[in-house]
């Protein structure tokens, strides 16, 4: 009987996975349809290979990059040809997701690795991401090509304001309408180069297949892949072309030359360390830019330059996140990577502000040619192909395994596995040692890359693997303690999510950007012991007179206007988000003033004595709390 119920659980446990993955179609409508109208299996693209095994076939199979002419498709074009319109100066396909997909029949004049250039507009009138698809005769060619991400453009509306408390505020960024003309990368920035299609000679239908976000699309290119110089053949270059080393130096603030970026939450900040320029003392002063940290995130800055020549970049930066692991940067002037090792340039673990000289592993200084004037240099989010890329296809492909096992187990023990009964796991999943084998070797290879990137140095990361790997191991000599020890197989998974989601943020700060002619000595600053406890004494002082829980207004308040008071439990930068808003919406409009207060979440919710109960009962409550839990009265 007892065995009978285990069966019976184990029936209902597979029925109860079936039904909640399970896709079904309307009366009258194919169950294909239904999956390509964006439902949830989403046409199956997730069993499609990566990228990475595709450059592998590629590499194996001998494929070599188109090396012919620029193949232009105009949306007007298409097989269904669409309706062009003006658009910022241009004749462009405006592209709502009412249209599902553009297609053009190409003649394909070699069988070769063929890149997509992509000439668009993002619309504003919505925040939403936007994503495009790319099929090749009807087909994903591989899961990346699913959702490649279009950018937005924003600047920041304005300078920093002061508030009623001395304190800048930081402007809040705008979207902006500009023509872009970009190369089709993977959206979490982990190869440096853009994506190749393999296109074989002959009649190919190419198309792109919304997936969110409107865009103007005025041309679609298929071309040759990027290749990229090395620093080599570019310094080679500049001595055939007689380039001379420049004479004169220039430093621009990074916050006060932000020109374009791709990530609204990108951008100003402020540092309270006292070497950061202008320096933050009693007050809060925005000195420095925060990168974007998630795959492609861009901050575009101006250069001034001063005369033409070969300059030393020197960044004065900080990356003290990923507990030792290193951050990875595009580095692009006027739009372009100058030679090969600015496509993923590495910046390593420090806990300090430090003034880098862009600069080879041993230390030599990249030179760069630049013409008098203003220059634009871009900084690019990428993962770094060399090594974090490899750790998270291990990660991703020992998440998958894990995965997969788990539910093999599942199906065996129920989702309440009897801790001691004996299911002969071993028995009924012969693959189970073989797949724990496969996991712990990956998870090996993993620390030795994390060793490696750390330089001697073990990071957190590393002692994680660890212990997984020897929880894995474990199991794998004993299965009967499988079903006693099934969190630890459930919590693994869920470390491999963190993991890649960890890998694939990298966070960096900059201070400011110096062009040095070659050889001239960086001076690093750092700040000593007397200056860290001016900043604290100071700091100490300021409290007493400062309220640090009240968020100053943007505006002069006259003593005779209604006020709002509003309590909110949450962070103070959203906080002085919401007061600036609605210093310039609803203040401005009503002429009702919003005093904002910040608390910690904790004392606005029911359940025990805080903040919120006691204004109540004293009669003193808020007109407004925000970050209320939904189980306060």
């Amino acid at each position: 009987m007892q065995k009978f119920c285990r069966k019976l659980a184990a029936f209902l446990s597979i029925g109860a996975l079936l039904s909640a993955t399970s896709v079904y179609a309307a009366p009258g409508e194919t169950l294909k349809d239904k999956v390509h109208a964006g439902e949830t299996a989403g046409e199956g693209f997730v069993a499609q290979a990566r990228y990475w095994e595709e450059l592998e076939r590629y590499a194996a199979e001998g494929i070599a990059a188109y090396q012919g002419e620029d193949i232009v498709l105009s949306p007007g074009n298409a097989d269904e040809p669409q309706e062009m319109a003006e658009y910022l100066g241009e004749t462009a396909f405006l592209w709502d997701t009412g249209i599902e997909e553009i297609s053009w029949t190409v003649d394909v004049p070699a069988t070769a690795l063929y890149a997509i250039r992509v000439e668009y507009c993002a619309m504003t009138g919505s925040s939403a991401t936007i994503e495009r698809s790319v099929y090749i005769n009807g087909e994903l060619p591989f899961y990346e090509a699913y959702n490649i991400s279009f950018s937005r453009l924003y600047v920041d509306a304005g300078e920093p304001a002061v508030n009623s408390l001395g304190d800048e505020v930081k402007p809040p960024s705008k979207e902006v309408e500009q023509w872009q003309t970009a190369m089709l990368y993977d959206r979490q920035g982990l190869y440096s180069l853009p994506l190749q299609f393999q296109l074989k000679s002959g009649r190919q239908k190419i198309s792109l297949r919304a997936v969110n976000g409107d865009l103007a699309v005025k041309s679609v290119t298929l071309t040759a892949p990027t290749r990229l110089k090395s620093y080599a053949e570019a310094a080679a270059e500049y001595e055939a072309k007689g380039y001379r080393p420049a004479t004169l130096s220039a430093r621009m603030e990074a916050e006060d030359n932000i020109l374009l970026k791709n990530n609204s939450a990108s951008g100003l900040y402020s540092d309270g360390d006292p070497m950061v320029s202008p320096r933050s003392l009693g007050n809060t002063v925005m000195n420095a830019v925060s990168l974007g940290d998630t795959g492609n995130n861009f901050i575009t800055f101006n250069l001034s330059v001063p005369e033409d020549g070969l300059y030393q970049i020197v960044l004065r930066d900080k990356q003290c996140w990923g507990d030792g692991l290193s951050m990875y940067r595009e580095i692009a002037i006027d739009g372009e990577v100058p030679f090969r090792e600015f496509a993923q340039y590495k910046f390593d673990y420090g806990k300090n502000w430090r003034s880098e000289v862009l600069a080879d592993d041993d230390g030599q200084p990249y030179l760069v040619y630049l013409k008098k004037g203003e220059r634009q240099l871009r900084l690019t989010s990428r993962v770094g192909e060399e090594y974090n890329t490899r750790i998270l296809r291990l990660l991703t492909e020992s998440s998958e395994e894990l995965s997969g096992l788990l539910l093999k187990i599942r199906m065996i023990t129920g989702s309440n596995p009897d801790v001691n009964y004996d299911y002969e796991l071993a028995r009924k999943i012969p693959e189970l040692g073989s797949t724990f084998d496969r996991i712990i070797s990956k998870l090996a290879e993993c620390r030795e890359i994390v060793r490696k990137i750390g330089e001697g140095r073990d990071p957190t990361l590393y002692e994680q693997m660890k212990l997984i790997q020897v929880q894995l191991g474990e199991l794998k000599d004993d299965p009967f303690v499988i079903a006693k020890r099934m969190n630890e197989l459930t919590d693994s998974l869920t470390n491999f999510g963190n993991w890649i989601s960890g890998l694939t943020s990298q966070p960096l700060s900059i201070d400011y950007i110096e062009l040095m002619p070659p050889g001239q000595e960086v001076k690093d600053y750092h700040s000593n012991f007397f200056q860290l406890a001016q900043t604290v004494l100071v700091n100490f002082i300021t409290s007493f007179v400062k309220d640090y829980n009240t968020v100053g207004t943007l505006h002069n308040a006259s003593g005779d206007q209604p006020v709002l008071e509003v309590w909110i439990g949450r962070g103070k930068d959203w906080a002085e988000t919401l007061k600036q808003l609605s210093d310039n919406s609803f203040t401005a409009e009503y002429g009702i003033d919003i005093h904002v207060n910040v608390l910690p979440t904790g004392q606005l919710n029911a359940g025990a004595v805080n903040s919120l109960m006691l204004a109540i009962a004293g009669g003193a409550a808020p007109d407004v709390c925000l970050g209320v839990s939904s189980t306060s009265p």
